[in-house]
Protein backbone atom coordinates (compact mmCIF):
# COMPACT_ATOMS: atom_id res chain seq x y z
CA UNK A 1 0.00 0.00 0.00
CA UNK A 2 2.41 2.34 0.77
CA UNK A 3 4.57 2.09 -2.27
CA UNK A 4 1.04 3.13 -3.72
CA UNK A 5 0.58 5.93 -1.55
CA UNK A 6 1.74 6.28 2.06
CA UNK A 7 -2.00 7.48 3.29
CA UNK A 8 -4.32 5.33 1.18
CA UNK A 9 -4.77 2.70 3.61
CA UNK A 10 -7.52 4.05 5.84
CA UNK A 11 -8.76 0.31 7.30
CA UNK A 12 -7.60 -2.99 6.97
CA UNK A 13 -9.37 -6.20 9.28
CA UNK A 14 -7.65 -9.32 8.73
CA UNK A 15 -8.81 -12.63 10.05
CA UNK A 16 -7.23 -15.71 9.08
CA UNK A 17 -6.82 -15.96 5.65
CA UNK A 18 -9.33 -12.85 4.58
CA UNK A 19 -7.84 -9.52 4.35
CA UNK A 20 -10.11 -6.79 3.86
CA UNK A 21 -8.67 -3.31 3.17
CA UNK A 22 -10.94 -0.14 3.02
CA UNK A 23 -8.97 3.05 1.00
CA UNK A 24 -9.17 6.20 1.52
CA UNK A 25 -9.46 7.21 -1.83
CA UNK A 26 -11.73 4.59 -3.15
CA UNK A 27 -10.22 5.79 -7.16
CA UNK A 28 -6.83 4.44 -6.60
CA UNK A 29 -8.28 0.92 -6.11
CA UNK A 30 -7.04 -0.24 -9.52
CA UNK A 31 -3.80 0.93 -8.31
CA UNK A 32 -3.68 -1.16 -4.94
CA UNK A 33 -4.60 -4.15 -6.90
CA UNK A 34 -2.21 -3.82 -9.60
CA UNK A 35 0.13 -3.32 -6.68
CA UNK A 36 -0.76 -6.31 -4.69
CA UNK A 37 -0.86 -8.54 -8.25
CA UNK A 38 2.97 -7.83 -8.57
CA UNK A 39 3.70 -9.65 -5.19
CA UNK A 40 0.61 -11.89 -5.34
CA UNK A 41 2.60 -15.01 -4.89
CA UNK A 42 5.09 -14.87 -2.54
CA UNK A 43 2.10 -12.72 -0.43
CA UNK A 44 0.38 -16.14 -0.96
CA UNK A 45 -2.62 -13.93 -2.14
CA UNK A 46 -5.06 -16.22 -3.67
CA UNK A 47 -7.86 -14.34 -4.93
CA UNK A 48 -8.23 -10.61 -4.86
CA UNK A 49 -11.63 -9.23 -5.50
CA UNK A 50 -12.49 -5.56 -6.41
CA UNK A 51 -14.45 -3.33 -8.87
CA UNK A 52 -16.94 -5.29 -10.04
CA UNK A 53 -15.94 -9.05 -8.93
CA UNK A 54 -16.15 -6.99 -5.50
CA UNK A 55 -19.84 -5.83 -6.30
CA UNK A 56 -20.67 -9.51 -6.84
CA UNK A 57 -20.55 -10.08 -3.57
CA UNK A 58 -20.96 -7.01 -1.25
CA UNK A 59 -22.50 -3.68 -2.37
CA UNK A 60 -20.56 -1.62 -3.99
CA UNK A 61 -17.93 0.06 -2.04
CA UNK A 62 -18.51 3.50 -3.22
CA UNK A 63 -22.23 3.74 -1.81
CA UNK A 64 -21.35 1.39 1.14
CA UNK A 65 -18.84 2.68 3.77
CA UNK A 66 -19.35 -0.79 5.34
CA UNK A 67 -17.80 -2.42 2.53
CA UNK A 68 -14.01 -2.70 1.60
CA UNK A 69 -12.52 -1.55 -1.11
CA UNK A 70 -10.64 -4.55 -2.07
CA UNK A 71 -11.07 -8.07 -1.13
CA UNK A 72 -8.41 -10.65 -0.65
CA UNK A 73 -8.24 -14.22 0.14
CA UNK A 74 -4.96 -15.99 0.78
CA UNK A 75 -3.45 -19.76 -0.14
CA UNK A 76 -5.11 -22.16 2.20
CA UNK A 77 -2.61 -23.30 4.93
CA UNK A 78 -1.00 -26.41 5.88
CA UNK A 79 -2.37 -26.45 9.23
CA UNK A 80 -4.83 -28.68 10.31
CA UNK A 81 -7.27 -25.91 11.42
CA UNK A 82 -7.09 -25.22 7.68
CA UNK A 83 -8.18 -28.16 6.73
CA UNK A 84 -9.91 -30.15 8.96
CA UNK A 85 -13.36 -29.57 9.41
CA UNK A 86 -15.09 -31.81 12.45
CA UNK A 87 -18.87 -33.05 11.99
CA UNK A 88 -20.64 -34.87 14.61
CA UNK A 89 -23.88 -37.33 13.49
CA UNK A 90 -25.52 -38.36 16.30
CA UNK A 91 -28.75 -41.47 15.42
CA UNK A 92 -29.51 -43.60 17.70
CA UNK A 93 -28.53 -46.50 15.25
CA UNK A 94 -24.97 -45.65 15.09
CA UNK A 95 -22.33 -46.68 17.48
CA UNK A 96 -19.53 -44.20 18.56
CA UNK A 97 -16.76 -44.15 15.98
CA UNK A 98 -13.99 -41.93 14.80
CA UNK A 99 -13.39 -41.70 11.10
CA UNK A 100 -10.88 -39.81 10.09
CA UNK A 101 -11.54 -39.47 5.93
CA UNK A 102 -10.75 -36.31 3.72
CA UNK A 103 -13.38 -34.62 2.06
CA UNK A 104 -14.51 -31.42 0.39
CA UNK A 105 -16.71 -28.98 2.26
CA UNK A 106 -19.25 -28.78 0.30
CA UNK A 107 -19.80 -32.59 0.42
CA UNK A 108 -20.15 -31.75 3.93
CA UNK A 109 -23.33 -29.17 3.23
CA UNK A 110 -24.66 -31.81 0.68
CA UNK A 111 -24.34 -35.04 3.64
CA UNK A 112 -26.25 -32.92 6.13
CA UNK A 113 -28.99 -31.91 4.16
CA UNK A 114 -30.07 -35.56 3.61
CA UNK A 115 -32.43 -37.20 5.68
CA UNK A 116 -30.74 -39.86 7.94
CA UNK A 117 -33.38 -43.12 8.71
Amino acid sequence: MTSVHERLLAGLEQDGSVALLWLSDQDRTADVVNALRKIQEEAGIQEIYSGESLKLLFNDPKNDPRVPSTFITEHSGNANTDRGVPLLINHPRFRRQEIKFPVQREQIALASSQHWD
